[in-house]
Parts: structure tokens; C-alpha cells; sequence
């Protein structure tokens, strides 16, 4: 992952478009190029909530598991760290928190990359 398309069709370097939101709101129920989304589906694959540190992470994890509701992964990405689950009608839910962000790029500029499962119980301890 070097870079991304702006709106303008130019290409931004990581750096800058790393922490900007890459969610834009579409009016029309189809992508300019795109085909409407099955019957019951939203088109999304899931949608995030950022938290602001690993222990608020941890206590939305926990109060999921003291309610017994269903968590579907848990991934360790390197510059965050994410909690995956489906709300009761199907819509992805991604939870997470960044890490400080001296940690999300390599030295040649590069943006860390990694998927590494864990459990999400481990969220309930306070050590990183």
C-alpha cells in the first residue's frame, strides 16, 4: 500500500491520507459504475467505531461478553486494533483503537501491515 486516489484523481502519498475518513455519503442508491445491493443488504461490508485506547476497547469487549453476544474475530493490524462482529440484521461492525501512530510506518515510509488473530478476551487485561 503505497498510495491512494484522490477525488482529483491525483495520488497522495500514505501520510496524508492515512488518518483522513475514507467514508463518503452517496444520495443515489447506486454507485455511479456499481450495481444496487441485494434485497435486505446495505452495499456495506461493515461499518467502524473508533475508541480511543485499548482500554475503552476493552470495555465495550467486555460488556459484549457479559451479555453473550456473539464476536465474530479479533485482529492485531499494527497501527490498530480491531474487533470484528454482525449486529442482529447482518451489518458488519469493525471496533477498534489506533496505536500511536510513531508505529505505523515502516522506515522506508511504508504503512505496517499485518493481520495477526487473538483473542478478544485479551483486551480485558491492561497490558498491551
Amino acid at each position: 500500500m503505497r498510495a491512494s486516489p484522490r477525488h482529483d484523481g491525483r495520488i497522495a502519498p500514505p501520510r496524508d491520507w492515512v488518518s483522513r475518513p475514507a467514508t463518503r455519503c452517496n444520495a443515489q442508491p447506486t454507485a455511479e459504475d456499481g450495481t444496487q445491493p441485494p434485497s435486505g443488504h446495505t452495499g456495506l461490508h461493515h461499518f467502524a467505531i473508533v475508541y480511543p485506547d485499548r482500554e475503552a476497547l476493552g470495555n465495550a469487549v467486555r460488556s459484549l461478553l457479559e451479555h453473550d453476544y456473539p464476536i465474530d474475530s479479533a485482529e492485531d493490524h499494527a497501527g490498530t486494533v480491531s474487533v470484528y462482529l454482525h449486529d442482529p440484521d447482518g451489518n458488519g461492525i469493525e471496533m477498534y483503537y489506533d496505536r500511536p501512530r510513531e508505529i505505523w510506518f515502516e522506515e522506508t515510509g511504508l504503512l505496517r501491515l499485518q493481520r495477526e488473530s487473538f483473542d478478544p478476551r485479551d483486551l480485558l487485561s491492561s497490558e498491551a
